[in-house]
C-alpha cells in the first residue's frame, strides 16, 4: 500500500514542509537531475524561477510516524507521536544522519507539523511497545549485543 499525505492543514506549511532554492539555471538543472533513492528529491516551481523539495525533516518525519504508528499530528496525538518518535530513536538510534551525524527529532519539529494527516494504520500503546521491544532486540542483535 502506498503512504499518501496531506500537509496543507499545517499552518504556514509551504515554509514548514518545503525548502526551496533559486540559483543559476545550471545549478538548479544539477539539482533536479539529481536523483535521491530515498529522500525528497528536487523539482521546478511552477513558473521555473526556482526548484523546491519537501524538507528532510519533514519527508523523514512521514515514515517515522509510519514506524511508530500514528497516522496524523493533531494538538491531542502530537506529544504521543513525538514520545514514540524519541523512545524508537533512542533504542534504535535516530532516523536522520547526517555526515556530522545523528540527527534526533525534537518535540518542537514534531509539533510544527500538527496538521499532518497521512493513511497510516494507528497502533495502540500495547502493539507500539511490541514493535519497539522487537526493533530494539534486532538492533542490539545487529550490534553482536545480544542474540536475535
Amino acid at each position: 500500500m502506498s503512504l499518501n499525505w496531506n500537509l496543507s492543514n499545517i499552518p504556514d506549511h509551504m515554509t514548514t514542509c518545503y525548502e526551496t532554492f533559486t540559483g543559476t539555471p545550471v545549478e538548479m538543472e544539477a539539482l533536479v537531475e539529481r536523483v535521491l533513492f530515498m529522500g525528497p528529491n528536487w523539482s521546478y516551481t511552477a513558473d521555473k524561477t526556482a526548484v523546491q523539495r519537501m524538507s528532510v525533516t519533514t519527508h523523514t518525519l512521514l515514515f517515522a510516524l509510519m514506524d511508530v504508528g500514528i497516522g496524523a499530528l493533531t494538538p491531542f496525538s502530537v506529544e504521543e507521536a513525538y514520545t514514540r518518535i524519541h523512545m524508537t530513536e533512542t533504542a534504535c538510534g535516530a532516523f536522520r544522519n547526517t555526515n556530522n551525524g545523528p540527527v534526533f527529532f525534537t518535540r518542537e519539529d514534531v509539533k510544527a507539523h500538527t496538521g499532518l494527516t497521512t493513511n497510516i494504520g494507528e497502533k495502540t500503546k500495547a502493539q507500539f511497545h511490541a514493535h519497539l521491544t522487537k526493533a530494539w532486540r534486532a538492533s542490539l542483535a545487529r550490534k553482536g549485543q545480544v542474540v536475535a
